[in-house]
């Protein structure tokens, strides 16, 4: 992998002093992309001017291009109306910026929330474009190709609930809920498709000392699903319905 964040910085010094980018006109499509470089240079550097001036592009395409339902392709005449493929980038740019700054992944919900039902066509996929007000499709415009399925990768990065120290929230918007049982049924559906096997040790170490102080502590749930994680057993792995087993045996 090439990792050169010196270019970068260098570049973007160059781009500010030629009144370029993050200065020049605004297009959602780069901007969302130099969010993402922003909050990678503050990963690389932990320089907190980073965040700064990702957060004043957020500010900056919101005044210029917001509406009062989801954001304008760009600054220039030429460049109106709404795509969904740039509304979807601009919802993963804040996402990551809401991995540091959770009101961003808020922003992110509340956009996906204008712009869903009317770029959805149900039963057939997503429009294109659309008109600048979201009213009807922008003329000549269909279905585009992976537009749905770049929707449906941008939802649910928004809709994250892991975290690093070992458990699934309860829901988005409730990032300090944790529930031992519902985790340990996270781990089976986990083990039952073979992924996230780090989350599956994470989440029984977390739970195994975790007390939320309230009768889920002492309660049988919670206590029988840390078995079947443990040792899910008949729970991953049935022969009941096999079709080369009979009722009455061999």
């Amino acid at each position: 992998m090439n990792n050169n964040p010196r270019y970068a910085v260098e570049k973007l010094a160059w781009m500010r002093d030629h009144q370029i980018w993050p200065n020049g006109l605004r297009y959602l499509w780069t901007d969302a992309y130099g969010v993402i470089l922003l909050v990678s240079l503050f990963d690389e550097f932990r320089k907190k001017s980073y965040l700064d001036q990702a957060e004043r592009v957020v500010a900056n395409v919101d005044q210029v291009l917001g509406r009062s339902r989801g954001i304008r392709i760009g600054e220039a005449p030429d460049r109106d109306g709404q795509y969904f493929h740039y509304l979807t980038m601009w919802l993963h740019a804040l996402e990551v910026l809401g991995r540091h700054i959770p009101e961003y992944r808020r922003k992110g919900v509340d956009l996906v929330r204008q712009i869903h039902e009317p770029f959805l066509v149900r039963g057939e996929g997503v429009i294109w474009k659309m008109q600048e007000d979201l009213s009807a499709p922008y003329p000549g415009f269909g279905f585009g190709a992976l537009d749905a399925f770049g929707g449906y990768v941008a939802y649910n990065m928004l809709d994250r609930m892991w975290f690093a120290n070992g458990y699934y929230c309860r829901e988005p918007e409730m990032s300090q809920t944790k529930f031992a049982f519902t985790n340990y049924g996270v781990s089976i559906g986990l083990q039952a498709v073979a992924e996230r096997s780090d989350h599956v040790q994470r989440i029984h170490k977390f739970f195994e000392t975790y007390r939320s102080g309230d009768e889920y502590d002492d309660a049988a749930i919670t206590h029988v699903m840390a078995c079947n994680a443990h040792f899910p057993g008949k729970l991953l792995i049935s022969d009941a319905y096999s079709p080369t087993r009979t009722r009455g045996g061999d």
